[in-house]
C-alpha cells in the first residue's frame, strides 16, 4: 500500500472541523475535479506525500470502535454515497476533538483514490489539514503614488511542499496484513490518541517489542538472501550480523537513515528493503524496545572437548541444537547438533 506507485484521485471533498465553535461545517457537494488540474495535483502530492513519509506507520481497525472502519468500508464498497459518508467521518473527528484547545483547528479532506501498482484496490484518503495565515501582496493606489502592501490572509491551506500533520490512509478491507496507515507528525507516538482511538479506532499493527523482533528477523533474513544472491561476500557476514545487532539494540530504527549510513554492497539495499517489508510491513521508522533487542543478539557459547568452541545466536539455539544425547547427574555430555550452511573459516 505504501509503494502504491502513481497515485490518482478520483473524488475528493473537504468539511470545516473547528471544535472551537458550535458546529462542524458540513460540504454538501463534492469537489469539481475534471477541470482543476491544480486541485487534483494538490490531492495527489498530499497522499504521495503521507505514503512516502518515514513517520506513517501500519494499524488496524480496533473490534471495539468507534464507527469509522464501518463508514471507510462503507464509502470504498459504495462511493455514490461519498458526499454522505464523508460528512459522519467529519462528524466523528469533530466529536473527538470535544473541547481541547491543544488540538489544532482544521479541515477533514477526504478523497478516493488509487495507485498504479494495486490496480482495481480503491483505497480512501483522510487528510486533516491545519490552515495558518499568509501575507499577500497587493498594490495600493495613494495620491502620492503607488505603494506595494501585504495583507493578512486567513484560513490558508499549506501547499503540497509542507509536510502534512495528519493523515489515514484506508485500504479496501482484506486487502493486506493491515487496514490503514496513520500519520500524525505531532506526536511521538504514531499518531494522537485523539486522531487514532478516538477518531478511527484503530492501533498501531506492531508495538516496540513487535517492531524489534520483526526488524531482527527482517535483518537476519536479509543476510541470508543476500549470501545466496551474492551481494554479501561470505567473508562479510560477520561485519553485517554486527550491523545487525547495532541496529537492533539502538532505541529507535529508521530504515531510510540506515540504508544511508551502513556501507552496503551494490544491491544490498532492494534485498534488504524487500525482507523488511515482509516482516515489518510498511513502517520505516519505529522506536524498539531496548531490552528485546539485547536478548535477540545475546549469544549463547559453548566449549567441549578436541579444541571445539561454538557460538550460537539465543534466537536459533533450538535450530542448532537438535536434541540432548547424554546426561550424567545433571551435566549434559554429549549434544546433537544441526550445522546450517556450514563454511570453512581461517583464524
Amino acid at each position: 500500500m505504501r509503494d502504491a506507485g502513481d497515485i490518482r484521485i478520483s473524488r475528493a471533498i473537504v468539511h470545516i472541523v473547528d471544535h472551537h465553535q458550535g458546529d462542524p461545517v458540513l460540504s454538501q457537494v463534492e469537489l469539481e475535479l475534471t477541470n482543476h488540474a491544480k486541485l487534483v495535483a494538490y490531492f495527489e502530492a498530499q497522499v504521495r506525500n503521507a505514503l512516502g513519509d518515514p513517520a506513517a506507520g501500519a494499524a488496524d481497525f480496533k473490534p471495539e470502535g468507534t464507527g469509522a472502519s464501518e463508514l471507510c468500508a462503507a464509502v470504498l464498497d459504495n462511493p455514490a454515497r461519498f458526499v454522505e459518508l464523508s460528512q459522519n467521518l467529519a462528524r466523528l473527528l469533530f466529536q473527538a476533538m470535544g473541547k481541547d484547545q491543544r488540538i489544532s483547528v482544521g479541515s477533514l479532506a477526504a478523497c478516493l483514490y488509487t495507485g498504479s501498482e494495486y490496480p482495481g484496490e480503491s483505497c480512501l484518503g483522510l487528510l486533516k489539514i491545519d490552515p495558518s495565515e499568509m501575507l499577500a501582496q497587493r498594490v495600493l493606489p495613494l495620491a502620492q503614488g503607488q505603494q506595494v502592501t501585504l495583507d493578512v490572509v486567513e484560513n490558508v491551506m499549506p501547499t503540497a511542499r509542507e509536510r502534512l500533520q495528519k493523515a489515514a490512509l484506508v485500504r479496501q478491507h482484506g486487502k493486506g496484513d493491515y487496514d490503514l496507515i496513520l500519520l500524525d507528525r505531532q506526536t511521538e507516538k504514531l499518531a494522537a490518541d485523539f486522531f487514532a482511538g478516538g477518531f478511527l479506532g484503530a492501533q498501531p499493527k506492531l508495538d516496540e517489542l513487535q517492531h524489534t523482533k520483526a526488524l531482527y528477523l527482517g535483518l537476519q533474513a536479509a543476510s541470508t538472501r543476500m549470501i545466496e544472491k551474492a551481494v554479501l561476500p561470505p567473508d562479510r557476514a560477520e561485519w553485517f550480523r554486527n550491523e545487525i545487532q547495532s541496529a537492533v539494540t539502538g532505541r529507535s530504527f529508521n530504515l531510510d537513515e540506515w540504508l544511508q549510513r551502513v556501507p552496503l554492497p551494490e544491491g544490498a539495499a532492494a534485498v534488504i528493503g524487500g525482507e523488511l517489508a515482509k516482516k515489518v510491513g510498511p513502517d520505516r521508522e519505529f522506536k524498539l524496545d531496548v531490552e528485546m533487542g539485547k536478548q535477540l543478539t545475546e549469544k549463547r557459547r559453548l566449549r567441549g572437548d578436541f579444541g571445539l568452541y561454538m557460538e550460537i545466536e539465543s534466537e536459533h539455539w533450538d535450530d542448532v541444537v537438535q536434541s540432548v544425547q547424554e546426561v550424567d547427574g545433571g551435566k549434559v555430555l554429549r549434544l546433537r547438533l544441526e550445522v546450517h550452511n556450514p563454511r570453512w573459516v581461517r583464524k
